[in-house]
């Protein structure tokens, strides 16, 4: 018995992505939420305070939902997408703005800018953790990043005092704060977690020079993953963890605790 033919919807370029799932569920397995709502998208914006001399980059651009607006202000933009689809798509939808630029290349495998840059990114929450690596590298010339990002993951970065190696690296040349809530709704499709927004400003003094980064990275991670620090119980491991993260803690930076809501929440910063 034969089969039907198949409509041509089906076999329409990118109609389904990946084993042949839905656009939505496709994209949703690989972290893609695309940001539908206007008015955090203007927040974003005016949040990342950038003006006709500055050079933005929008990572994950997708539709341009936050590149449109970013063009209005500032002097350039560069909207990197890795599909081809949404990448030939945003062109169209840019192709009288002047200052923007489309890249269909992958962030992890794109070279930073030389000069000074803001990012302000709806990021793939599969990759979040891989694309702040290379933004906050001491070395890098980004001065501020205001990202959409998973909840549980932004309360991790931003949690103060911080326990990972790795983040108490970043706070020691960036602050990283935590803004505001951001409801499953305002994207497309919908994740099944919340997200949040946190903001990125670099240091004016840090307190380490970059060329000691990798080093003191290494020396902090090194006692955590020896035998005799685990077999020590784990009461005993996180009291060393606070005695080691203790310089680097909002109390030692500014003098005070930090908030209830803060500790609560996992909001602020380590200033």
């Amino acid at each position: 018995m034969s089969r039907r033919p198949q409509s041509g919807r089906r076999d329409a370029p990118h109609a389904r992505l990946g084993h042949g799932r839905r656009p939505d569920r496709a994209r949703a397995a690989l972290g893609q939420h695309f940001l539908r709502d206007r008015g955090i998208a203007g927040w974003m914006v005016r949040r990342a305070r950038v003006g006709p001399h500055d050079l933005v980059m929008d990572i994950g651009a997708g539709d341009g939902a936050l590149t449109i607006p970013l063009a209005a202000r500032a002097g350039a933009v560069v909207a990197l997408e890795c599909d081809p689809v949404l990448a030939e798509r945003l062109r169209t939808r840019t192709h009288t703005r002047e200052t923007v630029t489309v890249v269909q290349r992958d962030f992890l495998a794109w070279p930073l800018p030389r000069s000074a840059f803001t990012v302000v990114a709806n990021l793939p929450f599969g990759i979040t953790t891989a694309v702040l690596r290379r933004l906050l590298d001491p070395r890098a010339p980004i001065a501020r990043a205001v990202l959409l990002i998973e909840r549980g993951a932004a309360r991790r970065f931003t949690r103060c005092p911080a326990s990972d190696p790795e983040i108490i690296t970043w706070h020691t040349w960036f602050a990283l704060i935590w803004e505001r809530h951001v409801s499953p709704s305002s994207f497309v499709p919908p994740p099944t977690v919340d997200a949040a927004a946190i903001v990125l400003e670099r240091r004016p003094s840090p307190d380490l020079p970059p060329s000691g980064w990798m080093g003191i990275g290494r020396s902090w991670k090194a006692p955590w993953s020896t035998r005799r620090f685990r077999s020590s119980g784990p009461s005993s491991e996180f009291s060393r963890r606070r005695s080691w993260c203790a310089p680097f803690t909002r109390s030692n930076w500014t003098g005070r605790r930090p908030s209830r809501r803060s500790r609560r929440t996992g909001g602020g910063a380590c200033i």
